[in-house]
């Protein structure tokens, strides 16, 4: 075996393929660093950390180009010095000539499919903490200065912030706050007002609090900031309402450049995604929706269920209770009892009396009656809380009559329709049900009595794993597919240098280029139609792999064309 022209070989082409890829990867690194150093989130001593952090994900895409090149410029150098005819001369078949491309090629490939599944998704989790790490840092620094933040929906505005690492005891708090993580930093702010914006920006409730903390957690590449308010007073520009709320959360996700998909998590990541969809964050999210829609379902279910024993009492704004008697659902014991939409309870007097609304106080002692509502109808819709996800019953009360204080022969007001403030079930109903499995919360939204919005979010729930499932599978079929194209495009180059004798370095590499470059865009394609539903996914796997196919046909044509010459 002509071992000294093996090594020749082998030596040269990971020469030249080192620096071909260099500057292709420096180049792309540069280029995807641009985007957050323009917002901000990297200062300039950052910009190096995040470009080496960065350069093994641009690297898989380097690669194939690079090892295509490498190849064309040694042989076609090769093939202009006279070291083919030198080696075909002596009895060496063009088999053995390409044997050191093809082992190097094999190991490139190995490594390649390593460094996709194993390599990249570290170093894509090291950028993205570092760009976090700057964005709190920015976050708190702000604060400090007096500005006012934005997170998601929420502005918050704080006297001082101050970073550190959180205690034990408030890990342990947070999972029995039904937490999936454990904090790893904490935000305390002092002196704290927040406004929540609903739709066109419009300040929807405001709030302000002595104390606050930002619990951080990691979920996949994702950063949720948890925004717990100490006993917070509250203003609702919506009702007018005003009062003091217990221990209130908000929960909200720090933007990063590296977002949470299938393409930076490790192969066992993978494996692991596919088995617990809940590990990903937009399933995440569309779980808490649905979880939020089923609570507003349940607590209307249940404030059908106790009238029909009896009255209802619910939490008000600060210290009140209400409570709900001499009421009867519109429509219960009926032939039909579901023609009445399942989002709303109609409600109605009892025993020809007028149903009434009891408005209590309680501070320190037994509770003191305050208002009393007489109405002849009434509606109950249901709305989620902005701050602690909570479901808020909606009472609309119809031909009422208001009466101040506990005495019968009190004045009253008549008013057409009255609105009660947002009232709360006695007991928390989203927690137990966000701690539930995907697969549970599916089942529990097939049963009856289901209103429009559980099936809506079941709905989108379900398309979303059915997404992430195609997702998870086209990428490790793109992983795979690149690695071999690394391998293919590497003997491509050699054979084309020397099929094409007497043909310029570049013009031999342009057509390794467009092979290569038509390998990439027919497996991006493949991936693509793996991730849309409207195709059937082996109509996107069988696309991402024609691109190989297609090169090892165009380099056994010119394997045999060079065997004939």
């Amino acid at each position: 075996m002509p071992w000294t022209l093996y090594a020749y070989i082998t030596k040269e082409t990971l020469k030249l393929l080192a620096m071909a890829a260099a500057v292709l990867v420096v180049l792309i690194s540069v280029a995807a660093a641009i985007k957050p150093l323009s917002e901000g989130l990297l200062d300039p001593p950052s910009l190096i950390k995040f470009v080496f952090y960065t350069s093994p994900t641009m690297l898989q895409f380097a690669l194939p180009f690079a090892a295509a090149f490498a190849s064309t410029l040694l042989f076609s150098r090769m093939v202009a010095d006279n070291e083919i005819t030198a080696c075909s001369a002596s009895g060496m078949s063009y088999a053995l000539v390409l044997i050191p491309v093809a082992t190097l090629g094999l190991v490139l490939m190995m490594g390649l499919y390593v460094l996709s599944n194993s390599i990249v998704p570290r170093f894509n989790q090291a950028a993205a903490s570092m760009v976090e790490s700057d964005v709190i840092r920015l976050m708190v620094a702000d604060l400090r200065k007096g500005h006012a933040r934005r997170m998601g929906n929420m502005v918050v505005y704080a006297d001082d912030a101050a970073e550190r690492l959180p205690t034990d005891d408030e890990r342990v708090e947070s999972l029995a706050r039904g937490s999936r993580y454990e904090p790893f930093r904490v935000i305390m702010l002092r002196r704290v007002a927040v406004s929540i914006l609903g739709e066109a920006d419009i300040i929807r409730r405001e709030g302000t609090a002595q104390s606050a903390n930002i619990f951080l957690y990691r979920h996949g590449l994702s950063t949720l900031a948890s925004f717990y308010l100490e006993d917070p007073v509250y203003f609702d520009t919506i009702t007018g309402d005003l009062g003091r709320g217990s221990d209130l959360t908000y929960l909200h996700r720090l933007e990063s450049p590296l977002s949470d998909q299938p393409q930076f998590l490790s192969g066992a990541a993978l494996r692991d995604l596919a088995a617990d969809p809940e590990r990903f964050d937009r399933i995440f999210r569309l779980k808490s929706e649905l979880a939020e829609a089923l609570a507003r379902q349940r607590m209307l279910q249940l404030i059908r269920d106790d009238l029909a024993q009896g009255p209802v009492l619910m939490r008000g704004p600060g210290e009140e209770i209400y409570e709900i008697t001499h009421a009867t659902v519109m429509g219960q014991g009926e032939a039909d009892p579901q023609a009445l939409p399942a989002n709303e309870i109609r409600l109605q007097g009892k025993d020809d009396m007028p149903l009434t609304v009891l408005a209590y106080r309680a501070v320190d002692g037994p509770r003191r009656l305050e208002r009393r509502f007489e109405a002849a109808t009434a509606h109950i819709t249901a709305r989620q809380e902005s701050f602690d996800h909570e479901p808020q019953a909606m009472v609309e009360l119809r031909e009422v009559s208001v009466f101040a204080g506990s005495r019968t022969n009190a004045a009253s007001t008549q008013h057409d329709r009255h609105t009660l403030a947002p009232l709360h079930w006695p007991t928390r109903l989203v927690d137990g049900l966000r701690r539930s499995s995907t697969q549970n919360l599916l089942t529990i939204a097939q049963q009856p009595g289901r209103t429009a919005t559980v099936d809506q979010s079941a709905a989108k729930l379900q398309d979303a794993i059915s997404r992430l499932l195609r997702q998870i599978i086209a990428q490790m079929h793109q992983r795979a597919n690149a690695a071999i194209t690394a391998l293919l495009v590497l003997i491509l180059g050699a054979v084309l240098s020397m099929t094409f004798r007497g043909k310029a370095a570049l013009v031999v590499y342009f057509w390794s280029f467009m092979a290569t470059l038509l390998v990439v865009i027919l497996g991006l394609a493949g991936e693509t139609a793996c991730r849309n539903p409207n195709f059937p996914l082996a109509v996107g796997v069988g696309l991402m792999w024609l691109g190989n196919l297609l090169l090892t046909g165009l380099l056994a044509a010119a394997f045999v064309r060079l065997r004939r010459t």
